[in-house]
């Protein structure tokens, strides 16, 4: 489950985008190559910041958070935006997660929502070389992702034609793409993800 509110109007950016049953989250952070074990992990000297996606959730529904969602959904009880819900800003949402994974043409039995166990370069969003707001992503996100509509931000991958570079706008996380059902033009790309993930 993945809670959501209006902190930064990031909550009516997902409502004014229709997000909802059926889509999809992929979730970033920043990431550096460590060395060492538990007790001397330390960044290897001179290695890069990356943005890299850690994780994913198919949406079953979205829930209004109210006074009786703890009732209703005892198993999410715990969670932040159910357990404290004073905490949060207008439009609490919960969005719960898909038991099963159901994409047309994905290959491979996961369950709704997860994690990426190691890193793949897959997996990796900012550009080789570049800094963490430089990506570089498949062409069918070109000029179609919210925050980043701006021709200027788009430009053509010399090293991949097949390929576009954003350099993206710093706002948040809550990017979204349309793709209008159509997930046929990402399927490529989206098995490639989901391959870096572990089976149900």
């Amino acid at each position: 489950m993945f809670g959501q509110d209006n902190t930064s109007g990031s909550q009516t950016h997902l409502a004014n985008q229709k997000v909802g049953e059926g889509d999809l989250f992929l979730f970033y952070g920043l990431y550096r190559p460590t060395e060492g074990d538990a007790k001397s992990l330390k960044f290897i000297k001179g290695s890069p910041e990356l943005h890299v996606i850690w994780g994913y959730l198919q949406v079953e529904k979205p829930v209004k958070v109210t006074n009786d969602t703890a009732r209703n959904y005892p198993q999410y009880k715990d969670h932040p935006h159910v357990a404290f819900p004073e905490h949060c800003k207008d439009d609490n949402v919960i969005y719960i997660g898909k038991q099963d994974l159901e994409i047309g043409g994905i290959t491979k039995s996961l369950r709704g929502y997860g994690t990426f166990p190691i890193f793949d370069p897959r997996l990796q969003l900012t550009a080789e070389g570049e800094n963490t707001s430089v990506w570089c992503l498949p062409q069918w996100f070109e000029k179609k992702l919210t925050y980043n509509l701006k021709d200027a931000r788009w430009n053509p991958c010399e090293k991949d034609p097949s390929k576009v570079v954003l350099n993206s706008t710093h706002r948040g996380q809550e990017f979204v793409i349309d793709l209008g059902g159509d997930t046929a033009v990402a399927l490529d790309w989206l098995q490639g993800i989901f391959d870096c993930a572990q089976e149900s």
